[in-house]
């Protein structure tokens, strides 16, 4: 396999990078991965290659199911109407709150939800800071807030520090991993933060493969940075 030719000419493999469509699910099944093992043990090779999962496409995938279904926790509830609400008012302004904002962008038939970009537009900062603008002027109702909050935590957190390519950077967000800076902490309390996801349909629930796909990617890269598991006789 190409993982072992790579390592026969002296590379170094330590993850591997796919989407979750089902043939790279099969595929990585049939090399030991699971659920519960984020990685795969390659013959020959000293250490166990993880398994991350393309984090852009994740992330669109759960503006996806976003504008498909409502999401709680705690008590709150995360609603894409509410972004809704908040573009339809936005867009009357002379001066846009989120300028970026098209009616590409909400339009949930259209095949830009296929587009990386538009996700990251939507859930972006300038869209929080925003709504919670409209809140405090009334233009929104303040059980909008969970949804605010919910897209700044999708900006700031998850889409900065899974996608960090520097070892410094303007905020802490977007340095690389390592092990001695606070992101592997952060990255536990968002591991802890996505368990607790409840999609008003648990039917539907049960059929969202991007958020079991951002604990795989999360835990591989924090248990890689840690450096464990460790090969058996190793």
């Amino acid at each position: 396999m190409c993982i072992q030719k790579l390592h026969s000419v002296n590379l170094s493999i330590h993850c591997v990078v796919c989407d979750q469509a089902s043939k790279n699910i099969s595929a990585l099944c049939q090399l030991g991965f699971s659920e519960d093992k984020s990685y795969v043990d390659i013959l020959d090779m000293l250490h166990y290659v993880y398994v991350v999962f393309d984090v852009p496409h994740l992330l669109k995938n759960v503006r996806n199911n976003l504008q498909k279904q409502d999401t709680e926790i705690s008590g709150s509830l995360w609603s894409w109407s509410y972004i809704c609400q908040f573009y339809e008012c936005d867009k009357l302004n002379s001066i846009r709150l989120a300028p970026r904002l098209t009616d590409v962008h909400i339009d949930t038939s259209s095949v830009s939800k296929m587009r990386v970009k538009f996700t990251v537009q939507v859930l972006s900062h300038s869209v929080s800071a925003g709504m919670r603008t409209q809140i405090t002027a009334g233009c929104l109702p303040p059980t909008a807030r969970a949804t605010s909050d919910f897209v700044e935590k999708v900006n700031m957190l998850l889409f900065d520090l899974l996608n960090s390519t520097r070892p410094f950077g303007d905020k802490p967000t977007t340095c690389a991993i390592t092990a001695v800076n606070d992101v592997i902490n952060q990255l536990t309390v968002l591991q802890q933060w996505i368990s607790d996801w409840q999609l008003k349909s648990q039917r539907c629930m049960n059929t969202v493969k991007c958020i079991w796909g951002l604990q795989v990617s999360m835990g591989g890269a924090t248990r890689k940075i840690l450096g464990g598991p460790v090969k058996p006789g190793i």
